[in-house]
């Protein structure tokens, strides 16, 4: 039965360790796009941000700046969508838009984000649709180097990169590097043409590629407007990821522990609808590996051949090192990695407690129930 168990971690630390090999890879070779480098035709098109808005008084005046200082492109509208907020955000927001934007009011019988960016599409007059989140920033180039690179691909879709800012202490640390490892993954998986994860932050599809998707969208969690899409387009149509430091959109970190929390399970909630199986398959494999770490450090203390759980633990810190060395060198963001051992020991901790947190427990996002 042991013999069993052990070639059962052996089996699972290869094939997690060639899987990161193979990210990392194709991480740190795919060529950087520059957009002194593109071509100058996204004039060509109207372009429509949607952004769903519940409860963001504090993060709402600096996103509206930000997107107003976009360069490159005149062609374009934002549309906010009050998701029924009950602070000030929205006379914030009327207090520091220009004729460039509109706020409108979700309807009263209907709640929620999937459900606020469904009413801005309906109300959208753009060739193309982007989105993003409103707790966020966007760098001036954002819509520009977006949209040069749906165009110069021939794709339909395009996804960027994302990246947290606010606090600087030990705790923003180590979830800014784990951060950087999701995003990570989700762009190698694009690299490696088995795209399976993006983030809502910093996306943008045609106009009639979202329509046309909208119905597998899945309403029913509260999380996966972004992962939802992306899954279906995939399946008829082209979609690209934007290697872009110009395409770089920094969003509000977590606070506390408790917020961390609550925002994975509710990202994590949309697990259970993943119909695709590269999806399904990272997602395990990330998760089984977390089991397997655990027991090994366990076995270390109770075996009388604690060699191999030591090299199995020592294959995967050095897969996940180079994974994070690749990812944080293209972020410039090299400095997190003094907090790699840190998370190391934590991460396997927090998957397996958070998938277990989420059986019983569903907190309340900006005063929501998540589903």
């Amino acid at each position: 039965m042991d013999n069993i168990i052990l070639y059962f971690l052996i089996a699972f630390t290869v094939n997690y360790v060639l899987l990161f090999i193979i990210f990392a890879v194709f991480f740190a070779t795919r060529k950087i796009i520059s957009t002194e480098k593109q071509n100058i035709i996204s004039s060509q098109y109207f372009v429509s941000v949607i952004i769903a808005v519940r409860n963001e008084e504090k993060n709402i005046e600096t996103l509206i700046q930000s997107l107003k200082n976009q360069k490159g492109i005149n062609n374009y509208e934002v549309l906010l969508i009050d998701d029924h907020s009950e602070d000030r955000t929205i006379d914030i927001a009327r207090r520091s838009i220009d004729d460039k934007f509109r706020v409108l009011q979700l309807p009263k019988e209907r709640m929620g984000k999937k459900e606020a960016l469904k009413f801005g599409f309906f109300n959208s007059n753009g060739e193309i649709i982007a989105f993003t989140d409103a707790d966020c920033i966007v760098p001036e180039y954002w819509l520009y180097t977006l949209l040069n690179q749906l165009q110069n691909t021939n794709s339909q879709m395009v996804c960027g990169p994302v990246e947290f800012y606010g606090n600087k202490n030990l705790f923003a640390e180590i979830i800014n590097l784990e951060f950087l490892s999701l995003t990570g993954i989700g762009a190698a998986s694009f690299f490696v043409n088995k795209p399976f994860m993006c983030n809502g932050a910093n996306y943008a599809v045609y106009k009639s590629i979202y329509q046309d998707s909208m119905p597998f969208i899945k309403y029913e969690f509260t999380s996966g407007d972004d992962v939802f899409l992306l899954h279906k387009v995939k399946q008829n149509h082209k979609i690209t990821f934007c290697n872009s430091y110009e395409a770089i959109v920094k969003t509000k970190a977590p606070a506390s522990l408790k917020e961390f929390f609550t925002q994975r399970l509710r990202w994590g909630s949309k697990i259970k609808g993943y119909r695709d199986f590269f999806a399904i398959y990272v997602s395990i494999t990330g998760f089984i590996m977390s089991f397997a770490i655990l027991f090994s450090i366990v076995m270390i203390f109770f075996t009388n051949n604690p060699d191999i759980y030591i090299w199995l633990i020592f294959l995967k810190l050095s897969t996940d090192f180079l994974f994070l060395l690749t990812v944080t060198d293209f972020y410039k963001q090299k400095k997190l990695l003094r907090v790699f051992i840190l998370l190391e020991l934590l991460h396997p901790i927090y998957i397996i407690s958070t998938a277990l947190i989420s059986i019983f427990y569903k907190p309340l996002w900006k005063g929501r129930r998540i589903n």
